[in-house]
């Protein structure tokens, strides 16, 4: 008796199961490769089949993952705070920004591109800023070699920052061209110090000749180590000069470098006077 009612009652449940999941039998099917109908008569082994599938999906989140590590490389050198830095600095005014070579290589697979200043406070300039060429990256005075991929998310830190604060650039650079990039009045007054205290050689063939187009400055040098280290300010046709670090101008700033020179020549005309009599050695 108890055989007949354990036969009919996994014949009814069979059924019972069968008729109710219908549905459940189909979705084993697709998700689950080789699935037997039989499962579908235990819901347990049809669970452990759902959990299966689950753990499919999660390998398929972890393979997706390990992916995108070995594809986001990051730049060496700078990230996007340190772009936005450059950019406030730049703004500031406090430093000689570059508009030369600021942003010219933006939307290049190869050309070197960079935001580019620099800091004149001690006498000379301090390299800062940042720039990408080919295999490698620059953060301030500092050079990294770069993959292919560093190099690539170096250029599109760049491309992105370059294009957000395109109107700090373009104002810094209408105000550099209105400016000399190699001294202001203040190095010229200290030139024509240096030139009164007698302690240098002063150059007074160089020196406020008035030319409009080719050379003129405050010129002399320091011979006190037993060769001519060149100092003083000038002006040359298609550059400027602050001791022995030359420039490039454009015409304005070359137009800017001549009209200090000439106002300086002419308020400090007796100083340079008196050194061009003074000096036996020209």
């Amino acid at each position: 008796g108890e055989e007949r009612n354990s036969k009919n009652n996994m014949s009814a449940a069979g059924a019972e199961n069968s008729e109710n999941d219908g549905d459940f039998g189909r979705d084993t099917d697709n998700n689950a490769a080789g699935g037997a109908p039989l499962l579908n008569g235990d819901e347990g082994e049809g669970g452990e089949g759902e959990g299966e599938g689950g753990e499919g999906e999660g390998a398929e989140g972890e393979g997706a993952g390990e992916g995108q590590i070995g594809v986001s490389a990051t730049c060496p050198c700078f990230n996007a705070q340190d772009l936005d830095k450059a950019s406030t600095d730049i703004a500031s005014g406090s430093y000689t920004f570059y508009p030369e070579t600021t942003c010219k290589g933006k939307d290049s697979a190869s050309a070197t591109n960079s935001i580019t200043y620099t800091n004149d406070e001690m006498g000379y300039p301090a390299m800062l800023g940042y720039e990408v060429t080919t295999g490698e990256c620059r953060k301030s005075d500092m050079i990294f070699m770069a993959s292919a991929p560093e190099e690539a998310a170096c250029r599109s830190l760049l491309n992105d920052k370059c294009t957000e604060h395109s109107s700090v650039f373009a104002a810094a650079a209408a105000a550099a061209s209105a400016t000399c990039p190699c001294f202001d009045t203040e190095d010229l007054d200290k030139a024509a110090e240096d030139v009164a205290s007698g302690s240098y050689t002063f150059r007074s063939a160089t020196t406020c000749t008035g030319s409009d187009s080719g050379s003129t400055g405050i010129v002399y040098t320091n011979d006190s180590t037993g060769y001519s280290i060149m100092m003083g300010c000038e002006v040359r046709a298609n550059s400027c000069r602050k001791s022995d670090m030359f420039r490039e101008t454009s015409a304005s700033e070359n137009s800017a470098c001549r009209s200090l020179i000439t106002s300086k020549c002419v308020e400090h005309s007796s100083i340079f006077a008196a050194a061009a009599a003074a000096n036996t050695n020209e």
